[in-house]
């Protein structure tokens, strides 16, 4: 592993531009109409857009577990259990619908909301 003395040291020996490796992403360059809070601040409100109907999605088909702890051959202690899950039914995942995309927030939608 690397500390601060030694990447201050390889650095020296770094012949990359800075900006390739230095901070994050739009700084200083992009088109007029982009800019950084665009990446911040849109990107956050369109995760978290995916995020809840990922949530509700889940709440609508809820998969059902049935957990079993089994304690290992000669142990007493139950901190030791191992817990074994088994599906009751089908699975479900999201992910797997064949219209998942036409029903996750579009991203245009929040990149024309800022440029208006």
């Amino acid at each position: 592993m690397h500390n601060k003395h030694t990447m201050h040291v390889l650095k020296q020996f770094e012949t990359l531009p800075s900006h390739l490796y230095k901070g994050s992403t739009n700084r200083g360059i992009g088109s007029s109409h982009v800019s950084k809070s665009l990446s911040e601040k849109e990107y956050q409100s369109y995760r978290a857009a995916r995020v809840e109907k990922l949530r509700q999605l889940y709440e609508e088909n809820p998969v059902e577990v049935k957990r079993t702890w089994t304690l290992p051959k000669g142990e007493t202690d139950g901190r030791k259990a191992q817990v074994t899950e088994e599906l009751v039914g089908e699975d479900f995942s999201p992910f797997d619908m064949p219209d998942f995309e036409e029903q996750m927030p579009n991203w245009e939608d929040y990149i024309n909301k800022y440029m208006e």
